[in-house]
């Protein structure tokens, strides 16, 4: 049977196993003539060590996915971007690699504050690094043979790893996104941290500290981590404010100073009713002694010395108005 007439059976096989199949899978139900026409005119493509992709998945491969705004976090993955992440994943399977850090992040399914720049991996200590992963960011360290054979590290480590060499506020927004998944619980990541030996050991503790599932998004993540840095603030995630007919959720709050800190952007409020009801809602606020401050999601991420600034000012304003004091 010539190698055309046993295509459509091997590119049902590459679907049925997700896009992603070893080169024996694929010969089974078609022939080694079949693989290698189905290669020549561009159905599918090698991953590496016997390992083949579609084609747009082993594209899609060499890219970071698609970076989210922070409005779209809570939404389903597009077919594109899960393409990618599939293509991230088989890419590191085929290399005998691991994804990592906030590409392992990524395929958990977990929002991040930033997205990776490059596919980050892990590969076992004295291995060289194969030519499929050049581009990547290679870290080399010993784990267990399961996080090799599934190619990413779980999710308890992803957490730790983030944790620890990440910057604070990025670490706890990774923390934040597995809490509220619940792939990680918080017991289980302040037991992780009390064992961690690796690196980074103090960095793992107090994100495991300071990590709260009920945070809403990296954003609110991000922003915690930046004030929580300056160490002047006991803060509550979603905190709720109660008066007579009046109720109100808000990102942050610090009771003792009655300071509300509230991750506000206009791209996830820029509508005329959701505008409407936010001054509605501060002024209420303000008109019961609390001090609203809004913050930026790019003072969050790319200028944070602009919020510990007015959080500082914020802070002796307050105390001269005599709050916190004791």
């Amino acid at each position: 049977m010539p190698p055309a007439s046993r295509l459509p059976a091997l590119m049902d096989a590459l679907v049925q196993s997700g896009g992603i199949a070893t080169g024996a899978d694929l010969v089974a139900v078609s022939s080694p003539a079949t693989l290698r026409a189905a290669l020549k005119q561009g159905y599918l493509a090698r991953l590496g060590r016997g390992t083949y992709a579609r084609a747009d998945i082993a594209t899609s491969a060499d890219a970071s996915a698609a970076a989210r705004s922070w409005a779209r976090w809570t939404e389903p993955l597009t077919e594109d971007e899960l393409r990618v992440l599939i293509g991230q994943h088989a890419r590191a399977v085929a290399a005998g690699a691991a994804l990592y850090g906030l590409s392992a992040a990524q395929h958990h399914g977990w929002a991040l504050l930033r997205e990776p720049q490059r596919l980050q991996v892990l590969r076992p200590h004295g291995r060289h690094v194969p030519v499929s992963l050049s581009g990547c960011d290679v870290r080399f360290r010993a784990v267990d043979r399961d996080t090799y054979q599934s190619g990413v590290t779980s999710a308890l480590d992803t957490v730790l790893h983030c944790a620890a060499e990440l910057p604070f506020p990025q670490g706890l927004a990774v923390a934040d996104s597995a809490l509220r998944s619940g792939a990680v619980g918080p017991a289980t990541l302040i037991n992780a941290a009390d064992t961690y030996t690796g690196r980074g050991r103090a960095r793992v503790r107090r994100v495991a500290e300071a990590a709260d599932g009920r945070a809403a998004n990296p954003f609110e993540s991000g922003l915690r981590a930046i004030l929580l840095e300056t160490g002047l603030f006991t803060l509550t995630v979603q905190y709720q404010i109660r008066d007579t007919g009046f109720f109100a959720a808000v990102d942050l709050a610090d009771e003792r100073l009655r300071i509300v800190f509230e991750a506000d952007s206009y791209e996830f409020h820029g509508t005329k009713a959701g505008f409407a009801r936010d001054i509605d809602r501060y002024d209420d606020l303000i008109c019961r002694d609390w001090l609203v401050l809004r913050l930026r999601l790019h003072h969050v991420v790319h200028q944070p010395v602009r919020i510990r600034e007015i959080a500082r000012a914020t802070v002796d304003v307050r105390r001269q108005q005599g709050y916190g004091r004791g």
